[in-house]
């Protein structure tokens, strides 16, 4: 799974951490990563790149995925947590896909 933010005042931003819980666990930081600049303007996407199967995240659960914003050091507060709010997901999986030449028996 990926996810996405797009930072549109990024001097503002000094790093985003993507973070989930599901049942049985407390909140997991997901990534560390280097943002995707876009050339022509002051924004970043922060892309995190994330396997619920090889972190441990039972099958068929419900998790829940948000973000936190930390600032550079002269900002007031300095982080902004879950300034979209938590998203909740299911996930599942009907196999186990070995890349690169693994295949699916599907769902």
């Amino acid at each position: 799974m990926t996810i996405e933010v797009r930072v549109t005042n990024s001097s503002q931003v000094n790093h985003i951490n993507f973070t989930a819980t599901w049942p049985g666990s407390n909140w997991h930081k997901l990534c560390d990563h280097v943002p995707v600049t876009h050339p022509g303007d002051d924004s970043y996407t922060y892309r995190c790149t994330f396997d619920p199967q090889a972190a441990g995240v039972p099958q068929l659960a419900d998790m829940s995925l948000s973000f936190d914003v930390y600032g550079t050091s002269t900002d007031d507060p300095p982080y902004n947590k879950a300034p979209n709010g938590v998203h909740d997901v299911s996930w599942g999986w009907g196999c186990i896909y070995t890349p690169p030449t693994g295949g699916c028996g599907g769902w």
